[in-house]
């Protein structure tokens, strides 16, 4: 599991947002271009300086909410079911801690999560 001076050291060139810090809780965003034409999105949780959770997304680079729709949203959300599908087996669950892909409704927006034990 990644320590956090390591997430700190590893995203130091990045465009890495610190979110603050609760009770032992700390909380970064990292958005980041990967191509010409995709953006990632990270977010990531550490409990007592380790990694706990981990969420991310991408989309096309020109993507905003202005061009958001419910039907995109969807489109996405079964895109990244059958890549998790596809690079994990079909499973979900794992020694280390599990996978999933999330829809919020509330934010209108579908991430990976990645839940470490």
């Amino acid at each position: 599991m990644m320590a956090q001076a390591d997430f700190i050291s590893a995203t130091s060139s990045f465009n890495r947002d610190t979110l603050g810090a609760d009770d032992g809780w700390q909380r970064y965003t990292v958005k980041q271009a990967i191509s010409g034409d995709r953006k990632l999105g990270l977010f990531v949780i550490f409990s007592n300086g380790q990694l706990k959770t981990a969420s991310f997304a991408y989309a096309n680079r020109d993507e905003s909410w202005d061009t958001w729709s419910e039907e995109g949203e969807l489109a996405r959300e079964k895109e990244y079911r059958q890549e998790l599908e596809r690079q994990l087996g079909g499973k979900s669950s794992f020694a280390w801690g599990k996978a999933a892909v999330k829809l919020d409704s509330k934010s209108g927006g579908t991430d990976i999560w990645i839940e470490y034990c």
